[in-house]
C-alpha cells in the first residue's frame, strides 16, 4: 500500500497528464491557455498575459520540483494547504498567490 503523500503526488501528475476532471474542471472554472493550466474566469486579461504567466510559473515552480517539495513536506509533517503554500512560497521564493495558484493548476490542492 502506497502512503498518502505518494497518492497525492501520483494523483495530482494523473491529472496534469489529462485525467477525466481536466475537460469538466476547465468547463466549470472558465478559462485555460495551452499548457492546460486553468484560471478562473474574472483574472483572465489576454492570451498574452495567460501564456507569460504560465511559462514564468513552470520557470520559477517546476513541476517536478514542486511535487518533489510537496513530498518531502507532507512525509515530515501535516500542513494545511495554505501552511503548505506559505511553505512553499517561501521556499521558491514566489508570492503566496502564484505558488497558490501553482498548486491549484498541478492538481495538488483545489
Amino acid at each position: 500500500m502506497r502512503a498518502p503523500t505518494s497518492r497525492l503526488v501520483e494523483d495530482a501528475k494523473e491529472r496534469r497528464a489529462g485525467g477525466p476532471s481536466t475537460p469538466m474542471l476547465l468547463a466549470v472554472t472558465g478559462a485555460s491557455n495551452v499548457t492546460g493550466d486553468v484560471w478562473p474566469v474574472e483574472d483572465v486579461t489576454d492570451r498574452e498575459e495567460i501564456q507569460a504567466n504560465a511559462f514564468a510559473a513552470a520557470l520559477l515552480m517546476p513541476e517536478r520540483l514542486v511535487l518533489e517539495a510537496v513530498s518531502r513536506l507532507l512525509t515530515a509533517d501535516h500542513y494545511t494547504p495554505e501552511t503548505l503554500t506559505v511553505l512553499l512560497a517561501k521556499e521558491f521564493e514566489v508570492s503566496e498567490a502564484a505558488m497558490g495558484y501553482r498548486l491549484i493548476n498541478l492538481g495538488i490542492t483545489t
